[in-house]
Formats: structure tokens, sequence, C-alpha cells
């Protein structure tokens, strides 16, 4: 199977993200930042102990406060990941993109091409995992680096001919 497409800012944008979700240290990150919101809970306990009255008042403000910075932590946080992430990629590719890209999948591996500057061959052995998103698979050749394909270059009838008689069951799918 011969694919050509272009791969955009918007493809890498895609596979980082992905990484980003399943990052460890990222999730981490995530949680420590969500749990910061306790800090709006134990303010207003603790201004009653410096000094004051207990206000309820204030206290189920700061509950609704810390709520709410509970649940749309995440969204801020893979914003600005985006955004930080766009940032990049014009730096150092901003000038090539949208890169044109050329992919063939055989029985053996792939070969993935770009014009005549750069073509690498990778056998199915060599290849970590595939990871499938409902606009992307992802064919990692280590744990930082994959071949990206947008399903869009490729038909659903392609997609399970694909899984079913090219792609090896040695090779990890998630």
């Amino acid at each position: 199977m011969d694919l050509r497409y272009q791969l955009t800012k918007e493809d890498y944008i895609a596979f980082n993200l992905k990484a980003y979700e399943h990052s460890q240290a990222m999730s981490r990150s995530l949680w420590t930042a969500r749990l910061c919101s306790l800090i709006f809970v134990l303010f207003p306990l603790i201004v009653p102990m410096v000094g004051g009255d207990f206000m309820p008042g204030l206290f189920i403000f700061f509950c609704i406060l810390a709520i709410v910075w509970f649940f749309i932590t995440p969204k801020f946080f893979f914003r600005s990941v985006r955004r930080n992430l766009s940032k990049m990629i014009d730096e150092k590719m901003g000038n090539q993109l949208p890169l044109d890209e050329r992919l063939e999948l055989t029985e053996e591996g792939l070969l993935e091409g770009a014009g005549s500057d750069r073509e690498y061959r990778t056998s199915w052995a060599g290849i970590v995992k595939i990871t499938e998103t409902s606009d992307y698979l992802f064919f990692y050749i280590n744990p930082m680096a994959a071949i990206i394909l947008p399903k869009k270059v490729i038909g659903e009838r392609e997609l399970d001919k694909l899984f079913e008689k090219i792609v090896p069951n040695s090779v990890l799918k998630e």
C-alpha cells in the first residue's frame, strides 16, 4: 500500500498531545495542579484560626472555586501545552510545513520518505507499537518518535485491510 500525503502543524501537535496524555510525568504534573484546589478549601478554615470568625458563605464560595478549579485545570493545561507546541513547531519547522510524505506499507515493514532528501526503512520488528486515535495512526519507532499517518488518507476499507493483511499480529496495537 503506497500512500502520499502532507503533514501539517496540526498533525505534529496531535502526535505530541497524544504523547503528553499518556506521559506519567505530565499526569503527575496535572494531578499536582488539580490538588492545589485543596488550598481553596483550606483557606477559609485557616482564616478563623488566625483571627476572626468562621464565615460559612466564604467557605462555600471557596469550595465551589475548588471544584471548578479541579475540573477546568486539564482544559487549561492542555490548551497551554498546545500553544507551546505550536510555537516550538513554528520555530523549528515553520518554513518546511506542510511536509510532503510518502509511506509504503508492505508485509516486510514500512518505507517512509519525503522527496529525495530522506528515506527510512523500518521492519515490522522495529515498530514498538501502533496507536490509533479517531484521526490518526501512529507507528512508534521508539517511545518518543513515530510515523504519523492521518486516517483521512486511508479509507475505512483500506484501514481494515491494513490491519488484517499487512500489519503482523506481533506488533502491539493500542
